[in-house]
């Protein structure tokens, strides 16, 4: 199998994401949202309370949207998908175990 090595010796896709919303790469973002929504959803939507789909919606989007605000914050050695999950795990807690 040939992979598909990138310029910084990666071949892991999320490195050039990452890299991408760390300069502001309104590309990279949207990237992030189409291969990301989808498993956040599902993980808010097991999570939630409510019951209600546009709240789960309206939470998912909070979630991605925080990934744009603290894109500064973001370290560089952590996957993404990790980060992801560190995010709605502290809304998780925050929330008395709700979201």
């Amino acid at each position: 199998m040939i992979k598909n090595i990138r310029k910084d010796g990666s071949d892991n896709p999320d490195v050039t994401l990452l890299q991408g919303l760390k300069e502001g790469d309104r590309t990279a973002y949207g990237r992030l949202l189409g291969k990301y929504y989808n498993m956040v959803f599902l993980i808010v939507s097991a999570l939630d309370d409510t019951g209600k789909n546009d709240e789960v919606k309206r939470k998912t989007g909070d979630i991605l949207l925080e990934i744009w605000t603290r894109r500064g914050d973001m370290p560089a050695d952590k996957p993404l998908r990790e980060f992801l999950f560190d995010l709605i795990y502290k809304r998780f807690k925050e929330n008395g175990g709700f979201l």
